[in-house]
């Protein structure tokens, strides 16, 4: 069973914008316009241990922070399900693009067109 939640406490104003809660795991989202610090997010992986990680859903590209923190480009959070469920139908590619950006590693893509020319 999955749910959907929001957190904001009034005494420290701080804000989770999207809690997920699915197969007994808690997945904090944060959203932000700009490529801008999630001190909610960071703040609540800090407090539970039992919360390994949250996704940062931003302006930018990826990363991975050492608070746990997967940062991601906007538009990723179309896929948002399949990231958070480990989607089996996700293309290999995808998959391994995710397991790279979970596991902190930097990943280099290379594309061959048509005329066989690759950019990396």
């Amino acid at each position: 069973e999955t749910g959907l939640y929001f957190y904001k406490n009034e005494t420290t104003k701080r804000e989770i914008d999207v809690i997920i809660q699915q197969d007994g795991k808690v997945i904090p989202i944060e959203v932000k316009s700009g490529n801008t610090r999630a001190n909610s997010l960071k703040a609540l992986l800090k407090n539970n241990k039992d919360i390994p990680y949250g996704y940062k859903f931003v302006d930018g590209n990826t990363g991975v922070s050492e608070d746990g923190i997967i940062t991601l480009p906007l538009y990723m959070i179309a896929f948002i399900d399949t990231i958070t469920s480990g989607e089996t139908a996700m293309n290999t590619v995808c998959r391994d693009i995710f397991r790279a950006i979970h596991e902190g590693k930097w990943l280099s893509i290379e594309y061959r067109n048509g005329q066989d020319e690759v950019t990396k």
